[in-house]
């Protein structure tokens, strides 16, 4: 029964990655541009009714009887992290699209409103991995912008930049460096410790892992001695807060190396057309910006089978729009003549 749906409240058995895969593969075989962009609208219209949601939950209280012993908000994800990570997404993707010349009017004078009310529930929500995928979302959208108006020693500068302010902040993640106070939760460490457990339940079975969402029963025997201080002897977890280290400890290296090369294969897509692609593409921002903030979301917090969706849902296509830039650039090449317009385009497949 475990292996099969998942321990209980996690629910990551052979089922739910079944089913991912069978998202991966569907979204994999997508042929035409405007079917992303319909992913990408839909990806915005559940951020809104999350950000409606919340609010009325700030403003009002919430109408719905949730077992909610965090005391912050839920949204429709059952976890202030969750939550606070999905809303980083969304205001990632809400900018990104909203920067692009074919974003409707109306669109980009509603960001003065969405995104600050987004903001706000984020930081209503206390979770600290919100607010760094928002910002990191935020920091590639500003890559795209540099990039598309100025020139390569500009766009030099801003990388070197934001890598110096990245290196600090994960001093700061690591307590260390002036940004300790601003970044550094306890939490931290004690994901430390369930990332530790994770590999030495991976490292005992190397071949077969110890099944799937079957972490938590070797938790006490994997963890290291100083565990049982932070944490705590007591504390018991099912999941490791890591979706990688989780794919090691269920299916040993064979599902690790797997889980890798699949999502792997998503970022090459991103990077590939990324490379042939100078101008501000809102599709292509949008899902570089999703895709990296639920990768980063996924190597510091659970596989909550609400955002694991979009992960593997923009993975396979990140992978597809690499293949449909390529045969509209192929098909602009071969017709010179023809308008160069993404409606003229025709895909022959």
């Amino acid at each position: 029964s475990q292996g099969v749906y998942g321990t209980y409240g996690r629910n990551n058995g052979f089922l739910a990655y079944l089913f991912l895969v069978g998202l991966f593969l569907s979204t994999l075989a997508l042929s035409r541009r405007e079917s992303i962009s319909r992913i990408i609208v839909w990806l915005i219209v559940a951020g809104l009714v999350n950000v409606i949601y919340c609010l009325w939950v700030i403003a009002f209280g919430d109408f719905v009887g949730w077992n909610n012993p965090y005391g912050n908000i839920l949204g429709t994800l059952g976890n202030p992290n969750f939550i606070g990570s999905f809303l980083g997404i969304f205001i990632a993707a809400y900018l990104g699209y909203g920067l692009g010349k074919t974003a409707p009017l109306w669109f980009k004078y509603s960001m003065l409103i969405v995104l600050p009310v987004a903001a706000f529930e984020i930081y209503d929500s206390s979770a600290i991995q919100g607010r760094i995928v928002g910002l990191s979302g935020i920091v590639i959208i500003g890559f795209f912008m540099v990039r598309s108006r100025f020139n390569s020693i500009v766009t030099a500068l801003y990388l070197g930049l934001v890598s110096f302010v990245g290196f600090f902040a994960v001093l700061g993640a690591l307590q260390m460096g002036p940004l300790t106070s601003l970044i550094y939760k306890t939490s931290v460490s004690l994901r430390g410790q369930y990332w530790l457990a994770g590999w030495n339940t991976g490292e005992s079975k190397p071949l077969t892992g110890v099944g799937m969402d079957a972490f938590g029963d070797w938790y006490r025997r994997s963890r290291d001695a100083q565990a049982l201080e932070l944490p705590g002897v007591n504390t018991v977890v099912n999941a490791a807060h890591n979706v990688p280290l989780d794919m090691f400890a269920f299916g040993g290296w064979p599902l690790f190396v797997a889980y890798l090369l699949l999502m792997g294969s998503g970022g090459l897509a991103l990077v590939r057309t990324i490379l042939r692609t100078k101008s501000y593409d809102p599709v292509l921002v949008v899902l570089t910006t999703s895709w990296f903030g639920y990768q980063l979301q996924s190597l510091i917090s659970i596989n909550q089978i609400g955002l694991a969706i979009w992960g593997w849902v923009l993975t396979g296509a990140a992978i597809a729009f690499e293949r449909i830039s390529r045969h509209e650039i192929t098909a602009t090449e071969s017709s010179p003549d023809r308008t160069k317009s993404s409606k003229s385009v025709k895909n022959s497949e």
